[in-house]
C-alpha cells in the first residue's frame, strides 16, 4: 500500500501552500503546524513532511522550534527540508527530531559535499530532492531561484554507489496546483534505478493521483495543499481499525 505523507509549507509561523512556488500565489492556512499535526496523527498517518520556505530562500533553516515540537508532541516520523547547505544545518535538523533531511541544492551544485554527507550520516537519514524547472536535467535550485543543466541519471548512479535510497520527484510547474503531479517520470525513474525509493511530490491533487501512482508502484506520496483542504480524504486509523475487527471476526 503506497504511504501518503502530508506535508506542511511554513513561512512566517504560518502553514502555506504556495501555486508553483510563487510567493504572490499564497495561501495561507488557519491552523498552527502543530495542530495540523495532531489531526494528522490522530488519523493514522505515521510521517509528515516540514519545509521551511523562508529557511529555503534565505539559505538557513528558521523553523527548528517547530520542528522540534512537533517531533515531541505527536508520534509522527518528520522529514524536514529547506535551507539544508551546511553540514552545521544538517545535524541540527537531525537533533531537533528530524528522521529525514531533504537536500535539493547541494547533492546538485556541490555533489562532493552530498557524497561526504551520504558517508557520515547514512542513506537512511537523507533524502536528495530533485526539482524539475522543465525535465529532469533542468534542475531548480537554490529556493527555486536559479535552474542548473545537469544528468539527472549520472547523479544518481554516483549517488547509488554512495548510499542514496531517497528521491523525491517534483516538477516546480506542478507545485500547489491540485493538477496532478509528474507520475510518469516517477515511474520511469523508479524503473531505471530499482534500487531506489522514488517519492512523488508535487501537484497531487485527488484520490486518482494516488491510486495512479500506486499502480505505478511508488512507495510514498507527499501532499501539502490537497491534505489541509481534504481533497484527498484517509483515515489511517479508521482503516487500521477496520483491518483488526476483520482478523478478530475470521478468528
Amino acid at each position: 500500500m503506497i504511504e501518503i505523507i502530508p506535508a506542511l509549507h511554513i513561512l512566517g509561523g504560518r502553514c502555506v501552500s504556495l501555486k508553483k512556488g510563487e510567493p504572490k500565489n499564497c495561501k495561507t492556512y488557519p491552523l498552527t503546524p502543530l495542530e495540523y499535526a495532531q489531526i494528522y496523527e490522530s488519523k493514522g498517518f505515521k510521517r509528515i513532511e516540514l519545509i521551511d520556505l523562508q529557511g529555503a530562500k534565505t539559505n538557513s533553516p528558521t523553523i527548528f522550534d517547530t520542528l522540534k515540537e512537533i517531533a515531541e508532541k505527536t508520534s509522527l516520523k518528520v522529514t524536514f527540508g529547506g535551507g539544508i547547505k551546511n553540514r552545521e544545518a544538517l545535524k541540527a535538523a537531525l537533533a531537533n527530531g528530524a528522521e529525514r533531511v531533504i537536500c535539493s541544492s547541494i547533492p546538485i551544485l556541490q555533489p562532493n559535499v552530498f557524497t561526504y554527507w551520504l558517508e557520515c550520516f547514512g542513506g537512511d537519514a537523507l533524502i536528495f530532492e530533485a526539482d524539475f524547472a522543465e525535465n529532469k536535467n533542468t534542475l531548480a535550485v537554490k529556493g527555486w531561484k536559479m535552474k542548473v543543466e545537469r544528468d539527472l541519471d549520472e547523479l544518481l548512479r554516483g549517488y547509488l554507489q554512495d548510499g542514496l535510497k531517497n528521491l523525491i520527484v517534483k516538477h516546480i510547474g506542478q507545485e500547489g496546483t491540485l493538477e496532478g503531479c509528474s507520475a510518469e517520470e516517477c515511474k520511469q525513474i523508479a524503473e531505471r534505478f530499482p534500487r531506489l525509493n522514488v517519492m512523488a511530490s508535487g501537484g497531487i491533487g485527488s484520490q486518482e493521483d494516488i491510486a495512479k501512482l500506486e499502480e505505478f508502484g511508488i512507495k510514498e506520496a507527499i501532499s501539502c495543499r490537497a491534505m489541509i483542504e481534504e481533497k484527498i480524504t484517509v483515515n489511517f486509523k479508521e482503516y487500521e481499525d477496520g483491518e483488526k475487527e476483520n482478523e478478530q471476526k475470521e478468528q
